[in-house]
């Protein structure tokens, strides 16, 4: 039974720091009607991108080396996020000074609703 009294078992702290090679204003996190859909991380860059990023990138229980009892399929930790021009979800159209990011479920369980806005508005499906 749980008592106050007594300390806790040990606790483990799972955490990893990561480098990004562009400057980031805003940070958002994708949203599905279910949530069934993995999420995904929206980065809101200096440049005026706004990029898509997979959130098992940023997994705090990435192994540190490679093993061949990998559960769960986690890749290796690498400290650098990968930056892929074809995960911008604004293609070649800039959003001037980021300021926030917004996504909201669609009718549809795969997709969601992307607006960004700065000095420039963006919307995406």
């Amino acid at each position: 039974a749980f008592s106050s009294l007594k300390s806790p078992a040990d606790i483990t702290v799972l955490s990893q720091s990561y480098i990004f090679r562009s400057i980031i204003n805003t940070l958002a996190v994708s949203y599905t009607r279910r949530g069934v859909t993995h999420r995904d991380l929206l980065f809101g860059l200096e440049n005026g991108g706004v990029l898509s990023l997979v959130k098992f990138f940023v997994d705090p229980r990435r192994p540190l080396a490679p093993s061949a009892n990998q559960a769960e399929g986690l890749l290796p930790y690498l400290p650098e996020l990968p930056y892929n021009p074809l995960s911008l979800v604004n293609y070649n159209q800039s959003v001037a000074c980021v300021r926030r990011i917004q996504s909201v479920p669609s009718g549809l369980e795969s997709t969601s609703l992307v607006f960004a806005h700065g000095l420039d508005l963006f919307f995406t499906r």
